[in-house]
């Protein structure tokens, strides 16, 4: 399923200013509809999607949006709970309730992360059900344990929702199609590991030779190499290159299946304008999940 939005945001200190990157990618020519509490962004494609978020006061953003996806050929709705404050412990169970009852998903068999590391899917016949139970309920309560066992309780209004998967019937021209939950997205790749990739010596040997580097051993912070994992099959990699007397200098690095890429990043000259470079300076990555 393509993704309706995607950005990841580094965060680089240069002599005191603050340099923001957003590496951002959005489907073209989206329209967003608003049903009562509930909203529907539609890409070109007719790829569709309903979401309602919960927002604290203590952040900037959502905590935890609900999602109900479907793409304009997939048969089925992908539902899925997407976590910014606080991730689930995958060792124990998540907990559903609606209207009519109570569902408990199984982590990892009806209950697993897809392609980013905090979109985890609900899958199989309780997916069906709580779908049935959603569309025709007032109120959904999500409850789930973070990985400190703190249990996270999590309470949607679907007030809206029935028009939201309406709205979406109609965009894609299925009105009369039942509707049917329970399989993750086409193509998705299931998350099965959430630690970065490791650093070869050639990486480092490399990130000498071609970026003119110092050595790790002669930097003051050689050893703070910083490594994120940013989705099912990519890394991010942040390396020592140069150190000043208040910056430090990195380079950075995207990892896959396929192999290793330098990042470029915008960078603004006052003699010659906007151009590229390879250093960061002072970098500060905010990952793509909480570890709380």
């Amino acid at each position: 399923m393509r993704a309706i939005f995607s950005t990841m945001v580094l965060v680089v200190g240069i002599a005191g200013s603050v340099l923001i990157a957003l590496i951002t990618s959005i489907a073209s020519a989206q329209e967003t509809k608003i049903f009562k509490d509930w909203q529907v962004k539609c890409d070109k494609y007719q790829d569709c999607e309903a979401i309602i978020s919960l927002t604290s006061d203590k952040t900037i953003g959502s905590d935890y949006t609900l999602s109900i996806a479907r793409t304009a050929y997939d048969e089925f709705w992908a539902i899925s709970l997407i976590t910014y404050a606080s991730a689930p412990d995958l060792n124990s169970d998540i907990k559903f309730f609606a209207d009519k009852g109570k569902i408990i998903f199984r982590a990892t068999k009806e209950f697993a992360a897809y392609n980013k590391l905090n979109q985890y899917y609900f899958l199989g016949e309780k997916a069906q059900n709580m779908l049935d139970e959603m569309i025709a309920g007032a109120k959904a309560v999500i409850i789930f344990s973070n990985v400190k066992g703190i249990e996270q309780n999590l309470d949607f209004s679907l007030s809206g929702l029935a028009a939201s998967l309406l709205y979406i019937d109609d965009m894609q021209e299925r009105v009369d199609e039942k509707r049917l939950a329970g399989d993750p997205p086409n193509n998705a790749v299931l998350v099965t590991n959430r630690e970065p990739h490791e650093i070869d010596e050639q990486l480092l040997e490399l990130q000498v030779l071609a970026n003119g580097c110092e050595p790790l051993e002669d930097l003051v912070h050689g050893d703070d190499i910083m490594s994120f994992r940013l989705d099912a099959n990519s890394s991010l990699h942040l390396i020592p290159c140069w150190a000043g007397v208040y910056n430090f200098g990195y380079t950075a690095y995207s990892q896959d299946e396929y192999g290793t890429e330098q990042l470029l990043f915008a960078s603004y000259i006052d003699d010659i304008g906007w151009t590229g470079t390879k250093y960061l300076v002072n970098p500060y990555f905010d990952g793509p999940i909480s570890h709380e």
